[in-house]
């Protein structure tokens, strides 16, 4: 009697899987709410900035001290559902949209995960959970698209896997063992987001590190089908003391999983590039970061091959969270084993791509890009007269910023905007054409490089918007007229 109802607890979590294309979507009995912590999360260097941080992402806590588990997601969800110590099981659901009447398959921006707690002892640890699973792929009721072994905080194994039902309807699992107790979670809609989510199962009370680091990508805002994908990517510390921080699962080490979370047109990229091979950390993988300070690097994810660009379209990217990463304050306190680490909590900001099918290489555009380039090489090797031949925009602020100089010294306005007034008249690292829809009017992402051959970033102190900087991708406009090609803009102002 009592194997008949385990095999029905079995099931049922299973079953989950197999109607997840007509999820109910109304509840009809009220439940107690849940314990809820509302929280807000917060190899060069770039100058320090005091700024206070904004546009940071508000998340929520659930805590379930029955089963012992907690997990972060974003806040505005609605969790429904409480513990039962005293059945079998228990099922705690998560989803992004109100509750409502009516059933139906999710839409692309829903996103519902179920938390299963198995109180039997036949099924409360994970080996147990996974045989049983096990069970119901032999029976046919479940077919498994891929399998991954994760870690979760403090070490606790956990299975990844990408499965369909009966129905044939798509859904990710994933099964673990928290203090004791056996966990199975599935997800249905978005699967970037249920990883996200899931990656931040950790014992209930304790909290991910991370707070006061923040992440900032560039990437221009059009390429070209073909074109590299580049991402630059910034991790600040908002805070007052140093850090140590593991660089696993960040750009900071290059592409060594799913770091990323990119949608095209809303619906989410499945992640196709290498996985990292892992042995114990060791103090060579942290990177140190200044109070008020940024690290940054940047990635090709075309040349890793991580996701699919290869369709026009409009894209978005975030940066994921380290689920297995450390933060130190000194090299004491560097981790040395995999139990010491877990996830991670950093703010970051979305940015969005718009990459077409079109043709930028054409006889105008590199004329204007050719324009472009040698104003800015002028500027930096002091050829101020020749400068002004290319410059159309107007000379007001360098007058006022230069109210004892010639106001009709052009070449010299220029020169003291370069030299004393703060224009950073820089050699041009890359530059990239951007769509425009003004036929005489060419637009371009550019970078700029120091003398010493780094890119420059500009991260300025004071009653500048943090949310906006690091910043090291700028655009320029080249405007064509009867004379030929001018460039209405000044260079980049860098306090």
């Amino acid at each position: 009697m009592k194997n008949d109802r385990i095999n029905m607890l079995i099931a049922i979590c299973f079953l989950l899987l197999a109607v997840s294309c007509t999820l109910e979507r109304s509840f009809n009995e009220p439940v107690p709410p849940p314990r809820i912590e509302s929280t807000t999360t917060p190899p060069e260097t770039v100058p320090e900035t005091s700024e206070p941080t904004s546009g940071e992402t508000e998340t929520a806590t659930y805590v379930n001290e029955h089963a012992g588990y907690a997990f972060d997601y974003p806040a505005g969800w609605i969790v429904q559902g409480e513990p039962n110590p005293h059945g079998y099981n228990y099922v705690i659901s998560l989803q992004s949209f109100q509750p409502g009447p009516g059933t139906g398959p999710l839409a692309d921006d829903q996103v519902k995960l179920d938390f299963v707690t198995c109180n039997a002892a036949e099924c409360n640890t994970l080996p147990a959970l996974v045989e049983r699973m096990d069970e119901q792929v032999a029976s046919g009721m479940l077919e498994i698209l891929s399998a991954e072994e994760w870690t979760l905080a403090g070490g606790i194994p956990a299975i990844r896997r990408q499965v369909t039902g009966e129905m044939g309807i798509e859904a990710a699992s994933l099964i673990t063992e928290i203090n004791g107790q056996s966990l199975q979670v599935s997800g249905y809609g978005d699967f970037n987001a249920f990883d996200e989510i899931v990656r931040t199962l950790r014992p209930a009370g304790s909290q991910p590190a991370g707070d006061g680091l923040r992440a900032r990508l560039e990437i221009p805002r059009t390429l070209s089908l073909g074109e590299p994908v580049k991402v630059q990517f910034f991790l600040v510390n908002d805070t007052n003391e140093s850090l140590y921080v593991l660089n696993w699962f960040t750009p900071l080490e290059g592409i060594g999983g799913d770091i990323f979370l990119v949608r095209r047109e809303g619906r989410p990229l499945r992640y196709q590039g290498p996985l990292a091979s892992r042995i114990e950390p060791s103090p060579g993988a942290y990177t140190l970061i200044a109070p008020g300070a940024a690290v940054w690097a940047e990635v090709d994810l075309t040349q890793a091959r991580a996701y699919d660009f290869s369709v026009p379209g409009i894209y978005t990217l975030r940066f994921n969270a380290p689920h297995l990463s450390h933060i130190a304050r000194n090299e004491a306190e560097m981790a040395s084993t995999y139990g010491e680490l877990g996830p991670i909590s950093i703010a970051t900001n979305e940015v969005t791509v718009t990459i077409t099918d079109g043709d930028r290489s054409s006889a105008d555009i590199e004329a204007a890009q050719a324009v472009l380039m040698r104003y800015f090489s002028l500027l930096n090797e002091g050829r101020y007269a020749a400068a002004v031949e290319l410059y159309g925009g107007g000379y007001e602020l360098l007058r006022d910023w230069n109210p004892t100089a010639s106001a009709d010294d052009l070449p010299g306005l220029l020169e003291r905007g370069c030299t004393i007034n703060g224009l950073r008249c820089l050699p041009v690292k890359t530059m990239t054409p951007l769509e425009s829809n003004d036929p005489n009017s060419y637009t371009f992402a550019v970078q700029f490089e120091n003398p010493d051959g780094r890119l420059f970033v500009l991260n300025p102190e004071g009653d500048w918007p943090a949310s906006t900087f690091p910043q090291s991708l700028f655009e320029f406009t080249v405007v064509r007229t009867e004379a030929g090609f001018i460039v209405p803009d000044l260079p980049v102002y860098g306090p």
